[in-house]
Order: structure tokens, then sequence, then C-alpha cells
């Protein structure tokens, strides 16, 4: 099947650099370790000459036979401008639009890289929001490149393909590092004929051996993708696993074993493990990979699971889980159709009218179980005014409550005995001050509500006119009482009713409080 040396002389692509995968350097081209090795550093882009040991210039390779040049375009410096990346303006998501301020871009995309987005529903929404909103630049450093990327980045950790798709623009992004993250963006949502095509448009973009191949094969040529398979074994460029997923990709008859998935595949070995009829479950990838399972061709179980755990990430709103969830009733008993049956019985109860307070509080704790109670909260908005006199009934009715952002819950709610019930109403109400603080996270927010000044590195940054890395700092501090360290908690809470996001604040308490009784 395999061509060798022969294909050396017939496909036209072999003036390529063999170090396809990664930069001059040898590191990573990307914070993100599974962001695929598409594209390498094109030959306009190395230095035309390198001095050998005596001194004398080294002619720079000839550029290849498919490349043009590149268009070279010039413009006027003017005064710093607004940046023109972002989906909307910041003062329509309840932001300011000089969160940079006189950071300079460099130290904004160091701290958003070094933020977790692993963090409490409402904190992970407002750094979303962050990210995807137009700011003023940055008064210093010149790298917007910089900042723009490591935004694009957070929305691929988060696992928000589309929002990153959108902000990378409605047609395919010219620079290479961008592209790469739009091809993966891609081959993670089913979209990789459209990539390929794009990327047969524009060999400028330098794809690596592996790209060209699979794209190649996408685009029907499949005898060009075996000759430059050939080439690729002949020049020594692949590694033995991607010789191997790639010879079976072009031939799946080959007996040939596939060799074990890295801890971190990139989406393009994903699809090469699938397209051998190997595919990978992606409960142990990065979530971004849960996008690979919403395909209609797989089993409902997957599609259940990838979405479940998309909406746990705030990727995807009730109502497109509730959807997968009603598509047929439950196989079996336990895990995910446990929290199937109890929406589809609560749903029935609704349409009939006889939906009871109970049968809210079973699908609320079936769902807040599996850290999807705000989920629920949010998908049903009307609630029975009258709990009954269950105690664990009027629990999950409060809590339930509380998630969706009300700024007062029903009194028949609140157990008069319980010290959590009571402060959690008190925070819903924006007056943790109104009932007693009995643990370490509750005394936290307290403080949190009602200290008016910052100190330490919060108030550094936020006087120097850094409020922006002041926001990340101080979610990363959240994301520590998330994890059972709320020691600078009521810092990050200050400074974030400070920059004017109260509710946020106080939405975010109201999400600390309700993971720490599940954990």
């Amino acid at each position: 099947m395999r061509a060798r040396a022969a294909a050396l002389v017939l496909f036209p692509f072999v003036a390529a650099s063999a170090g396809a995968a990664c930069a001059a350097d040898g590191k990573p081209l990307s914070a993100i370790d599974w962001l695929s090795r598409s594209i390498e550093t094109p030959l306009e882009a190395l230095p035309q000459a390198t001095p050998d040991v005596s001194g004398e210039a080294l002619a720079a390779p000839a550029p290849a036979p498919d490349r043009l040049p590149p268009r070279i375009s010039a413009r006027p410096l003017g005064p710093p401008e607004p940046e023109t990346e972002g989906l909307v303006a910041a003062a329509d998501l309840g932001l300011p639009d000089t969160l940079w301020g006189a950071s300079t871009a460099e130290d904004v995309a160091a701290r958003l890289r070094a933020l977790s987005v692993d963090l409490p529903p409402n904190a992970r929404d407002l750094l979303r929001r962050v990210v995807i909103v137009r700011q003023v630049s940055p008064a210093q450093g010149d790298d917007l490149d910089m900042l723009f990327k490591a935004r694009v980045d957070t929305l691929l950790e988060m696992g928000a393909l589309d929002e990153a798709r959108l902000l990378l623009g409605a047609r395919p992004p010219e620079d290479a590092e961008l592209f790469r993250r739009w091809f993966d963006i891609a081959l993670l949502t089913g979209a990789d004929t459209e990539a390929c095509r794009y990327l047969a448009e524009r060999p400028d973009l330098s794809p690596t051996y592996p790209a060209r191949i699979f794209c190649l094969a996408r685009n029907g040529n499949w005898h060009v993708a075996a000759l430059t398979l050939g080439t690729a074994e002949s020049l020594g460029i692949l590694s033995p696993e991607e010789d191997a997923l790639l010879a079976r990709f072009l031939d799946p008859e080959l007996f040939d074993a596939v060799p074990p998935p890295p801890r971190r595949p990139s989406p393009l070995l994903f699809r090469l493990y699938e397209a051998s009829g190997d595919r990978l479950p992606t409960a142990a990838l990065p979530v971004a990979f849960a996008h690979a399972d919403l395909a209609p061709i797989l089993g409902w179980k997957a599609r259940l699971e990838a979405t479940e755990r998309l909406a746990r990430a705030g990727v995807v709103g009730p109502g497109a889980l509730f959807e997968v969830y009603a598509e047929r009733a439950a196989a079996a008993s336990g895990g995910v159709w446990d929290r199937v049956r109890a929406v589809a019985d609560l749903n029935a109860r609704i349409e009939a009218g006889t939906a009871a307070p109970k049968d809210f509080a079973r699908a609320f704790d079936a769902m807040e179980r599996s850290g999807l109670g705000s989920v629920i909260a949010h998908g049903y908005r009307a609630l029975p005014s009258d709990p009954g006199d269950d105690a664990r009934v009027r629990r999950s009715l409060l809590r339930m409550a509380a998630l969706q952002g009300r700024m007062s819950v029903p009194p028949a709610y609140i157990d008069p005995n319980s010290a959590e019930d009571q402060f959690l109403a008190a925070v819903v109400a924006g007056d943790p001050a109104a009932a007693p603080a009995r643990t370490v996270l509750a005394r936290a927010i307290r403080d949190g509500f009602i200290r008016q000044r910052i100190d330490g590195p919060l108030a550094a940054l936020d006087e120097a006119g850094r409020s922006g890395e002041a926001l990340f700092l101080a979610l990363g501090w959240i994301g520590e009482a998330a994890a059972g360290d709320p020691d600078r908690l009521a810092e990050a809470l200050v400074l974030l009713r400070r920059l004017g996001l109260e509710d946020t604040a106080r939405r975010i308490a109201i999400d600390l409080l309700i993971e720490a009784e599940r954990a």
C-alpha cells in the first residue's frame, strides 16, 4: 500500500521542513498541550541566512514551489485604538471596557494563562464574559496578538468552541498560530472537510505532513495522500505512532496494531484513531473533546454524557440538555439514567398538572449530586409556592431557588432551625450579615460583603490601574475557595463589588455555599 522513496520525486510538497511539529527551539507552539501540530513554521518566517562556524553565510533554503510570496501590506501608525476583537460590547455584559488599563498586553496574557478555568458556575461565566467582550487595548506593551491568543485559548480550555470560533472571525484566520486553533475547532465539531478544503487553498500556511495526509484524504485525493505518506516515511519525519495511524487511516484493511494513545491526544490524532476504528473515549480528555460526542451517529448514552459534561462546564444550557434527555426513555438505572428518568417524570407531571413539590425536589437532588444543580434550577423557573412539611423537600427547593439568581426566596422554603438555610437565604437577599455565619466559608463570604477596602496584591494592582489583572487574580482565589481554601475569598468578593459586579459576587457566593454542601 505504501509508496516509499519513489514518492520523493512524485509529490510536490517535499521541500517542507522536517521540523514539522515544533517551533525552532523545540518548545510547544501553544500553552495548550492538546493542540494539533497541523502547521509548521513557514520558510518565509525563518532567517534568510545562517552563519556557519567559519563566519560565512549559508544559503537559505529555496522556497517550496507550491508557495507564492506573501502579500505585504502597510499602514501608518496611529494612536492606540480599542481592540476590534470581541463579540459584544463590555457594557452589554455589565463590564467596564477599561479592564486592561495600565497593564501590558503581555502581563494580562500571562495572568489569563495562569488562571484555571475550573471555577464555580458564575465565576466561570464571568471569566467567559471578560474574554469575549471588546476592551480598550492595554496602555503598554505591543503584543496584542499574545493577548488575543490567550483569550482564544481560554475559551478552548473552557470547551466554548462556538465562541472561540466566533472570536477568531467569520473566515479562517491567516495567521498560522490562529489557524491551528481554528483547525482543531473544526476537527472537534465535525467541520474537518471545510477546514481541509481551506487548507488546500492556502499551502502558504505550511501544513505538517500528518495534516496534509489527513486533508488530502478528506478532499478525496487518496492516491496523493498515499504518496505523501511514502515521502514522509522516506524523510523520517513521522513518529512510529503517526506512521501507523496514517497508514491505517489510508488503508483500513491493514492488520497493523494501532499504537496506544498518548495521554493528551490532539484533535487530529483523535480523528485518526476514530477513522482507524479505535475511537478514543472522551471522558478523560479535555472538555473540548466532548463536542465530538454530540454527533447524531453516536449512541444516545455517549451524547447524554457529553452534553451533561458540557452543561457542567457552562457551554450548553438547560434546553440543549433536556432536549437530549427527552429523545427516549431511560434504558437502565443508575448514573445518567436516574437523571433522565427524574427529569422525564417531572416533565410528565408538569404537563398533566399534577406536579408536587417532591417531584421538583427529587429531580433537583438527582441533578445536584452530579454537579448539574445550577442547570436544572435555570430550566424550571416556576417553583411551587408551598413546599409542604417535608424538611428535605424544603431544603432542595431553597437551593434550587437560590441558584436561579432571585433576589429573595419564599420564607416557607427556609428552615428556621437550620443556620445553613438562614445564611443562604441572607446571601440570596444580598445581606449576609443578617444571619449567623457558622463556617469558615460563611464568615469569608460575610466579610466579603461587609468590607469596603481591599489590601495586598489586589489593592496594588487595582490602584495601579491594572484592574483586569486583579480580576484574574481574584478569580483564581475564588477557585481556591471552591477547592476548600477560602482564606482569600473575602478579598476577591470585595474586588468584584468595587468593579461594579455586586450581583455576580452574590451569585458566586451562592455557588460556593451549595458546592460546599455537596462536597
